[in-house]
């Protein structure tokens, strides 16, 4: 390598794992590293993430700083999930605790927003609204071509774009199968802690709890921002799969028909997820065939 050429890195994604991968890395003068996201400015809303203790563990051994300050951030607790009949009122099922009493949870933003605190000073801000392409080998370079028609050579990539993206069918090769959609959709809404208190109570304000539905439905719901705000998550199943834009708004009338039988208590965080959330959206799910 010619003492004038740095060994250049593309980061495609710049999620969760593509972050923590860019903050994470060792600074060295002959690399460059470059991140580049699909996903427009401003980022489409996704509220919460459950952190299991092998998460805990493999980042603090990749990143001890990072480790600390997620446990910080995390509302970490034993109980992994309080289970209740989504039909029949206040009937409790079993509660689930993890072996060393450690699952926290953290909203999107609040992730986001920690690992892009420790992004190294000499890493380029990501570019936002490149989704990948194709790429091709040429002269042992990396030539990448987005669909806003740009292109950069680069050393090498490392994928971390998820099971739609082309990295993967790329290092799958002839195993690769494109996900498809599970039959399942999900409605997700971010709500201020104190909203839940007045209209449900308390415990569902601080707990997490799943109702499990009567037709295939469920209703997840646990405290993001160190318990200022709680996600609400209610899948529901949908054979047909519509087409929803980021704009669409969904009436209180089509979110109960997706939840037929639902007790006082699902009903209200519906009603709660659509009319008193921050943000609320819907997402179809897709699975790996």
């Amino acid at each position: 390598m010619p003492d004038s050429h740095k060994f250049r890195i593309a980061i495609i994604g710049s999620g969760p794992v593509g972050k923590l991968l860019v903050s994470s890395v060792s600074p060295h003068p002959r690399i460059n590293y470059i991140q580049f996201e699909s996903d427009t400015l401003p980022l489409r809303p996704s509220f919460g993430y459950g952190v299991g203790p092998q998460t805990l563990t493999t980042t603090m051994r990749l990143n001890p700083a990072i480790g600390i300050e997620l446990r910080k951030q995390c509302l970490i607790g034993p109980v992994w999930m309080n289970f209740r009949h989504g039909g029949e009122e206040d009937s409790a099922l079993p509660t689930i605790e993890v072996p060393n009493g450690e699952y926290g949870r953290i909203g999107r933003e609040e992730l986001l927003d920690l690992l892009d605190s420790f992004r190294p000073k000499d890493v380029p801000e990501t570019q936002y609204g490149k989704k990948l392409k194709s790429v091709e080998k040429v002269d042992g370079e990396l030539n990448l071509e987005f669909e806003d028609g740009t292109l950069h050579r680069v050393d090498a990539l490392w994928a971390c774009d998820g099971m739609n993206s082309l990295c993967r069918s790329l290092v799958q090769g002839p195993e690769y199968k494109p996900p498809k959609y599970s039959g399942m959709i999900v409605f997700r809404g971010k709500v201020e802690s104190q909203k839940v208190v007045e209209y449900i109570g308390e415990t569902f304000a601080t707990e997490t709890y799943m109702f499990i539905g009567v037709k295939g439905w469920h209703v997840l719901t646990f405290p993001i921002a160190r318990g200022k705000f709680v996600n609400i998550a209610a899948f529901a199943v949908a054979e047909i799969q519509r087409k929803r834009g980021r704009e669409y708004k969904t009436s209180m009338e089509e979110l109960s028909s997706y939840f037929p039988n639902a007790n006082n208590t699902v009903q209200t965080f519906l009603r709660v997820g659509i009319q008193l959330s921050l943000e609320f959206w819907f997402a179809k799910i897709v699975a790996v065939a």
